[in-house]
């Protein structure tokens, strides 16, 4: 399958909602884009979130719904719904899908269950490059940070091309920001 875009997004009325409250805004560029990815039919968004298992479990709600996640921080609003999880492995044999150009993980602290999903699409070289999230200080409970992804997808036949958008805290610190990681094939 050649030049598809599957689009997963767990909370289902994040993305869906804001279609149909500011799609008639000509300024709202996102999300006119987005409408004109909906009516192409290469665009496939799937209420659903990527682990390490097929399953129903917990999305805990933050206070901005991009701070949604499977684990648990302090900034929650204590709300929770149930989501369905599904893994790379599965998710790709389910719908044919042989290869992946760029895999891009942003799942609040839950990436290394993503890529733990992703071993025999990772194993077989069906994943050319990976661009995730990536956090320097922990902010979700027992999140993985740069360097134990760094290391998970070092083993699976990644190597780092190039950290990207990187924040500092008020500290000063590195925060979080982006890798991006090539196969080595």
């Amino acid at each position: 399958m050649s030049g598809q875009t599957w689009d997963r997004q767990p909370k289902p009325t994040d993305i869906f909602s804001l279609l149909l409250r500011y799609g008639h805004l000509s300024h709202f560029l996102l999300v006119m884009s987005l409408f004109v990815a909906l009516s192409d039919q290469r665009f496939h968004p799937i209420a659903m979130a990527l682990s390490d298992q097929i399953s129903n479990t917990t999305l805990n709600i933050g206070a901005a719904s991009i701070t949604n996640s499977l684990l648990r921080r302090q900034t929650d609003t204590g709300k929770t719904i149930e989501i369905h999880t599904d893994t790379v492995d599965h998710f790709c044999s389910e719908h044919g899908i042989s290869s992946i150009d760029i895999l891009k993980v942003d799942v609040e602290g839950a990436e290394n269950r993503v890529f733990k999903g992703a071993q025999k699409m990772f194993s077989q070289g069906a994943v050319r490059s990976v661009f995730v999230e990536v956090y320097f200080d922990p902010v979700y409970e027992g999140m993985p940070l740069m360097w134990d992804l760094h290391a998970q997808l070092g083993e699976s036949g990644f190597r780092l091309r190039g950290l990207y958008s990187l924040y500092a805290g008020s500290s000063g610190l590195l925060s979080f920001g982006n890798a991006l990681y090539i196969h080595a094939r």
